[in-house]
């Protein structure tokens, strides 16, 4: 059997591996020392590796070292803070134990390696799962900008040609002139205009769901007057869709694993989400119920569905989990949205893996910092 794919290799490369160790294995034995403002990071990273610190001892200035209890021999002083090289200086003449010095930025990156690090088994094995190194790059360079704050990260893999977006045409070589689509968070139809142009107006049909009232009212008027306008780095195009609006299919809900109501945060553009959907600040007077469908009940169970693109902020995964049906009957082409919560990154691609094993999953990134990651899911006899 072939061994398994340890990303956090590379992953461990960017933080002190030594103090992540130490808290990590022996932090029973550790010693913090610290002004106030680390007090908390401290905390919050034993809370994640789930462990008991020997003591944190907060030192506002050189004089409360002289304040400090006596340290047992043996255990280890680790000196948090950029302002207390000094006090580091100074503990070195007053006890033989062995002293660590940690700034606040490498205290950051070991908090969030170790919130990954809880994640493990679950990352390898998606990492495992991918079918070409480009999207091994691409998740191992997420990773690491999550780790480090450092977006470098990101310029390396990120893809700028917007066309590419959902229909990435190294992953998706062959649309037919028969593609079914499904668009969920349809937003005003500028997915639909890449579909157009990637399939060349060739296709069956097209579900187009958008919950936001506006979103979809934007939607609706390009559809009734046969023209989608789209945005174009230099001006705005009209894209005329006279011959094939009679295809389109559009519909004021959302997407979940059932059919039901959800309060909706809305009027916030592409942003609109399901309440407690993703982690943003919002006005809550522009909150409101929508209604949801399950896709497996109100798609037709005698249609065919070729192609299924989400981008629902962060509704994803149940969605996902209302279309099992189709996707074990279709097989259709995936491209799904898995950066609105943290564990997307993992949890999606395993998820569409667990419905239809045979699927080769690709991940491809877009924006310019963590946002437009997306997951496309091909079966092996559609690439």
């Amino acid at each position: 059997m072939k061994e398994q794919a340890d990303i956090f290799d590379e992953l461990s490369q960017v933080i002190n591996l030594e103090i992540y160790n130490q808290i990590r294995c022996n932090s029973e034995n550790l010693i913090f020392v610290t002004s106030p403002q680390y007090n908390d990071r401290i905390k919050r990273i034993l809370d994640v590796l789930d462990c008991v610190s020997g003591s944190i001892s907060v030192v506002k200035h050189l004089a409360d070292i002289n304040g400090l209890s006596e340290i047992p021999h043996g255990k280890t002083i680790i000196v948090i803070g950029h302002d207390n090289t000094h006090i580091c200086i100074e503990l070195a003449f007053t006890y033989s134990n062995k002293i660590v010095f940690c700034n606040e930025h490498e205290l950051d990156k070991i908090y969030e390696f170790s919130l990954l690090a809880k994640f493990k088994d679950k990352i390898n094995e998606m990492y495992s799962c991918l079918s070409d190194d480009i999207s091994k790059k691409v998740i191992s360079n997420i990773l690491l900008a999550r780790i480090t704050g450092d977006y470098s990260y990101i310029k390396a893999i990120r893809d700028t040609n917007c066309d590419n977006e959902y229909f990435d045409i190294n992953i998706m070589k062959y649309p037919s002139s028969n593609e079914s689509f499904i668009d969920a968070g349809a937003y005003v139809g500028d997915t639909l205009g890449r579909f157009l142009r990637y399939v060349d107006f060739k296709f069956e049909t097209a579900f187009l769901f958008e919950p936001d009232r506006e979103n979809f009212n934007i939607l609706e008027k390009q559809i009734n007057r046969k023209s989608l306008t789209e945005i174009t780095p230099h001006q705005l195009e009209q894209l005329d869709i006279s011959d094939i609006s009679s295809k389109l299919s559009i519909h004021n809900v959302g997407v979940f694993d059932k059919q039901t109501r959800l309060e909706f945060s809305g009027k916030i553009g592409m942003s609109s989400h399901v309440k407690d959907g993703i982690a943003m600040k919002v006005d809550k007077r522009n909150n409101y119920y929508i209604n949801v469908i399950k896709l497996d009940d109100f798609i037709d169970a005698s249609a065919r569905i070729s192609m299924i693109k989400m981008d629902i902020e962060g509704s994803e995964s149940e969605a996902l989990m209302g279309c099992e049906r189709i996707i074990r009957k279709d097989t259709p082409k995936l491209m799904i949205c898995i950066y609105h919560k943290p564990n997307h990154l993992w949890d999606i691609p395993l998820q569409i893996k667990s419905i239809l094993p045979d699927y080769e999953l690709y991940i491809r990134h877009y924006g310019a910092e963590l946002w437009d990651t997306i997951c496309y899911a091909i079966p092996e006899n559609k690439k």
